[in-house]
């Protein structure tokens, strides 16, 4: 039986990487820091290495370095996992048989891929389609689950409740889960038992907790034949399941004609979250590129702007639209966009509330008073619903909360692009 060593400090992605690891047929040697694992190394003499970089006793390098050293496990292989920030800086380390580097947080089809090159073995992950979300917001938990259902997806996010969880000191938090355009049928009855499980079992949810918005007759028929689910509520209808929760309902919250921010209402994470996390919900292979329209279709050089005083946040815009040859203008506050504003045409603004100078809010305002017409993209960490309603009365077409989602960015951006263009 292959031996995987996992050098990790991270409890929830050391029980993770040995559930999935175990699961593909291998045996898991853990360590919880740098120190241990290079001693683990000596002792267990592993055929794989998945390490950390950023570890502590002993730095990712050293290990690297004390590995390359000795002739008994210098060729073993290593797969790092990194943030994706610090990746460049890894980069020239590569002949020390670092075979794979993984960014931060991990797409598990990455992974199995590289343990299947390695190791010369096939080893398949769940590729049925399905898109999985889930955020904490006002201590309530969204689970979003749209067109199928997914075991590995599935199994991820039993971790990801548990982050969130650690992360947010929530202790029993309410649950809706939203399932929308599912594509399943009873042969995927196993699934959804493993689903609702997973939640419950988590962090020990009673089902009365736990709400479903789904239109899928399977899901309502599923869940009413299970006694084991028979507390938990399932509608059709939002209004029902958010009175349930909330003391008010979510229409005053949404005026006429805005209703397409209704999902950002009530299922973006708040601006608490100080850490990213361990585990990405989306495969490799389902990263989201530009819409096609959005280059081919558009006449005319289009030119955006990222107003925000978080670099960061410039940079991450400009990625985005790096394969569009779009041209991305970028302002650290509201002062500088206001002044670049007047002799500068921009066909799509993203935004943030809270800067120095001048905010957010002050931009709209002088882009109302001086009849200047251009989409605005809100992004923001405050998730306040009366910042997002003053934010949608000044007729913005979106409000995203940090941290971002390139795939979401893009989403939006066709949205806009369809209607004005």
């Amino acid at each position: 039986m292959k031996r995987i060593l996992v050098i990790d400090e991270s409890p929830l992605l050391r029980q993770y990487l040995k559930q999935k690891c175990q699961g593909l047929g291998f045996q898991v040697i853990l360590a919880i820091n740098g120190l241990d694992g290079l001693s683990k190394i000596y002792s267990a003499l592993p055929d794989v290495i998945i390490m950390d970089f950023n570890l502590s006793r002993m730095k990712g390098s050293e290990i690297l370095v004390q590995k390359a050293q000795s002739p008994n496990v210098k060729d073993i292989p290593v797969i790092v996992i990194t943030q994706q920030h610090i990746i460049h800086r890894i980069s020239h380390m590569k002949n020390f048989n670092i075979t794979k580097l993984i960014p931060k947080p991990i797409k598990i089809d990455t992974l199995v891929s590289a343990l299947a090159g390695i190791l010369g073995v096939p080893l398949d992950v769940d590729l049925s389609p399905c898109i999985v979300d889930v955020h904490l917001n006002e201590s309530v938990l969204f689970v979003e689950i749209a067109k199928g259902l997914n075991k590995d997806k599935i199994e991820i996010l039993k971790y990801r409740i548990l982050e969130l969880v650690q992360i947010y000191k929530v202790d029993k938090p309410m649950v809706l889960v939203i399932m929308s355009d599912l594509n399943i049928t009873e042969a995927d009855n196993p699934k959804l038992e493993l689903l609702f499980n997973s939640i419950l079992d988590t962090i020990g949810f009673k089902q009365s907790s736990m709400k479903i918005l789904t239109k899928s007759p399977l899901v309502t028929a599923f869940v009413k034949a299970q006694s084991s689910f028979s507390d938990i509520q399932v509608s059709e209808r939002l209004e029902q399941i958010m009175d349930s929760i909330f003391d008010l309902k979510v229409s005053q919250f949404v005026p006429d004609g805005k209703t397409i921010l209704k999902q950002d209402l009530i299922s973006r994470s708040d601006a608490k979250q100080t850490k990213t996390s361990e585990l990405e919900l989306k495969f490799d292979s389902e990263q989201e590129k530009i819409p096609h329209f959005a280059v081919n279709s558009v006449k005319k050089h289009v030119k955006i702007a990222v107003v925000d005083d978080d670099e960061f946040i410039q940079d991450f815009i400009e990625s985005a639209f790096a394969e569009t040859g779009w041209s991305v203008k970028k302002y650290n506050d509201g002062k500088e966009f206001i002044q670049a504003i007047g002799s500068t045409h921009f066909d799509l603004v993203f935004l943030d509330i809270l800067m120095p100078e001048i905010d957010g809010f002050e931009v709209m305002d002088h882009l109302k008073k001086k009849h200047i017409e251009v989409p605005v993209i809100v992004l923001s960490t405050v998730s306040q619903r009366n910042v997002i309603l003053k934010a949608i009365s000044f007729g913005v077409n979106s409000y995203l909360i940090k941290p971002l989602d390139v795939g979401l960015i893009l989403k939006k951006t066709q949205s806009i692009f369809k209607r004005n263009f």
